[in-house]
């Protein structure tokens, strides 16, 4: 992660699984880009709010049927995704 003067290691976000259809997925770091490997299957329908608990946009993009990304611009987010 570049934190505006050189490169750092992130530590890694936590995700916790609630449910075989569901999981949500904590991003502690400000990131642009949210990698979330979820193992569903498919393509989750996915809300994600920010620190404030507050409705956010961000770009998803499923990668596969078991890995999205979130994109957002311009700055960096923490925050939670829901993927349902």
């Amino acid at each position: 992660m570049f934190n505006g003067t050189h490169w750092i290691n992130a530590p890694p976000p936590t995700t916790i699984s609630s449910g075989p259809a569901e999981l949500i997925y904590n991003q502690a770091t400000p990131l642009l880009v949210w990698d979330i490997i979820h193992n569903m299957n498919g393509h989750p329908n996915v809300t994600i709010t920010d620190l404030s608990n507050e409705l956010i946009q961000g770009d998803v993009d499923y990668i596969s049927l078991n890995e999205l990304t979130i994109t957002f611009s311009p700055n960096p987010i923490s925050g939670t995704a829901y993927l349902v």
